[in-house]
């Protein structure tokens, strides 16, 4: 009788150890299936993280050194400029540019320039070499712009294409007084000169720059025609010109994004 208690006690301890082997394994296993699944997930954050981060450094712009060679051929002037991969290109800033000048991270993967601090000026030849070493070194810069420093009144001019509309353009003041002005003026492509400097009038503030730096109105408005015939007549959907520098008689195209 105390034999059959003895074995039949042992046989609930076997009963016991395995059933909480099998919990212990169980539990073991719900670990490793959480532990996976969770990995899983941090992949998939990670990997949505990546894409979302390569389309946003993509640029939707062409490059520039295209970009210029469209605005020299509508006859679109811009400052003096030359766009240079080599340290031993900078011996010709002096004699093509000139001191001060501006110079500019480019690379297909910078939209803004102040985002990599890619815009800075030089007014000698070993502050020009510094700013190039340092900008080199900066991911995603493939060319270095060098271009010529010219000051004035800031405009924004963008002529773009309008599913509902075709063609527009619009005026906008750029520089220190955007943060006062912050009026677009637009109108259909093609128009006249006649409407440009219309538009110019409908941007409050307009007369007091115009005449702080006696712009030739006539003028400024034959160049900002030249930027909507030039969208019009390569079926651009985009041109942006920030800034249109504006000095007297004077206008440049300084930085230029166009959308082909």
């Amino acid at each position: 009788m105390v034999k059959k208690k003895v074995i039949k006690k042992a046989a609930k301890k076997k009963v016991i150890k395995k059933a909480t082997k099998k919990k212990a394994i169980k539990k073991t296993t719900k670990k490793k299936v959480i532990k996976k699944a969770t990995k899983k997930k941090v992949i998939k954050k990670s990997s949505g993280k990546s894409k979302r981060r390569t389309a946003k450094e993509k640029s939707p712009y062409i490059n520039e050194e295209k970009a210029f060679t469209i605005l020299k051929n509508s006859k679109i002037p811009t400052p003096s400029y030359m766009f240079i991969t080599k340290e031993t290109d900078l011996s010709n800033i002096e004699k093509k540019i000139g001191y001060p000048c501006l110079i500019k991270s480019i690379g297909k993967s910078i939209i803004r320039k102040s985002d990599v601090n890619g815009v800075k000026t030089a007014d000698n030849y070993d502050k020009a070499l510094k700013i190039f070493k340092e900008m080199k070194k900066t991911r995603g810069v493939d060319k270095i712009l060098i271009q010529e420093q010219v000051k004035g009144e800031e405009l924004i001019i963008t002529a773009s294409k309008n599913p509902n509309f075709g063609h527009v353009i619009s005026i906008a003041i750029g520089g220190k007084y955007a943060k006062f002005v912050k009026q677009i003026s637009v109108r259909i492509l093609p128009t006249s000169q006649k409407e440009i400097k219309k538009m110019l009038h409908e941007l409050s503030g307009w007369s007091i720059i115009k005449s702080a730096s006696r712009i030739n109105e006539n003028a400024l408005s034959e160049e900002i025609l030249k930027i909507g015939k030039a969208t019009i007549k390569k079926d651009l959907n985009e041109m942006i010109i920030d800034p249109l520098m504006c000095k007297k008689d004077n206008f440049f195209a300084v930085d230029v994004k166009i959308k082909e």
